[in-house]
């Protein structure tokens, strides 16, 4: 969903912003936690947004994750403490995610897999098995982040 500012309305400090989506809807996001809730309680701005800046984050790693003299292993673990935990960060709070948005997390998780390991989608060698070269698990951790902090909370 492309998004495009209409206007943002001053006076309002705790983060109302109002977007013009281009079906002609108006959509009222609460800017929170360095991410987006939308009004009717979807997280599909949050989980863009978030993506958006993994991959930002890929970009500037990149050198150092194609880098064919460090081990597979250790990528996986630069991968996994600085783009996923960017792309991942206060998923815990966000609303119930929807599959729509769980393929968009694994779609932009496997590209950055694949660029990483210096393989292409023609390769067809399982998304399993090259997170298994890379030492890191499913991306589907959000589930288990929002248990945690549940409990946590409660």
């Amino acid at each position: 969903m492309n998004l495009a500012v209409v206007h943002d309305f001053p006076g309002l400090e705790n983060g109302l912003t109002k977007f013009h989506d281009f079906p002609g809807r108006v959509v009222t996001l609460l800017k929170f936690h360095q991410g987006l809730w939308q009004q009717n309680g979807d997280a599909d701005a949050a989980v863009e947004a978030r993506i958006r800046i993994g991959c930002n984050k890929f970009r500037q790693l990149v050198t150092l994750l194609t880098n064919r003299d460090i081990s597979l292993i250790r990528r996986g673990r630069l991968y996994s403490s600085s783009v996923r935990s960017s792309m991942l960060h206060g998923s815990e709070t966000w609303p119930p995610v929807r599959k729509e948005n769980d393929v968009a997390l694994q779609r932009a998780e496997m590209r950055m897999v694949r660029w990483m390991c210096n393989l292409k989608v023609k390769n067809r060698v399982p998304s399993k098995e090259l997170r298994e070269r890379l030492g890191i698990d499913d991306i589907m951790l959000i589930h288990q982040n929002r248990l945690r902090w549940y409990g946590h909370v409660l």
